[in-house]
């Protein structure tokens, strides 16, 4: 379970510089999983009405986002 995310990030930052001391090359995009038993989820939705000849902006984008991330959890 991650506590402090602060010292999360540190520890994934200082590990990915040593790998990539070790193995010689660099690290763009590392990844990890943590065990599907130890992991909850959730749903939300956002959406915005727009008329049928209107383009996506990216600010209708990112209020959909907002709305959907603006719920309380457990």
């Amino acid at each position: 379970m991650v506590v402090n995310i602060d010292a999360t990030v540190d520890s994934v930052r200082r590990a990915v510089e040593d790998a990539e001391l070790m193995a010689g090359v660099e690290i763009r995009r590392p990844s990890w999983g943590s065990p599907a038993a130890t992991s909850r989820g959730s749903t939300a939705a956002g959406h915005r009405h727009r008329g049928k000849d209107h383009e996506v902006t990216r600010q209708d984008v990112e209020r959909v986002i907002d709305a959907g991330q603006g719920r309380a959890l457990p």
